[in-house]
């Protein structure tokens, strides 16, 4: 039997509230959570850090030249939570 995905919106949420707008590192957001239910690196880099860059949510501060977007292996890799471009769809 599959198991489902887990809901990782809570994990995205908690680093939010954490780091707030200020840079961090990326062995800070491992050690934040290594804190919480969440213990698997790929639940925090690919499915809730990536998606969260991909949607504007997320930015790599200065990262080297050869970073691949939406990868966090570069060690002191430095990062920021943004607030999303605004959405180009009207409200009428």
């Amino acid at each position: 039997m599959f198991e489902s995905e887990p809901d990782l919106s809570p994990l995205l949420s908690a680093l939010k509230d954490h780091f707030g707008e200020r840079e961090f590192m990326i062995e800070e957001a491992e050690e934040f959570t290594l804190g919480t239910a969440f213990l698997h690196d790929s639940q925090l880099k690919s499915k809730t850090l990536a998606p969260a860059e991909r949607a504007g949510e997320l930015e790599a501060v200065d990262p080297p030249a050869d970073r691949r977007r939406n990868t966090y292996s570069t060690p002191g890799l430095r990062l920021r939570f943004i607030e999303p471009p605004p959405s180009n769809q009207s409200l009428f």
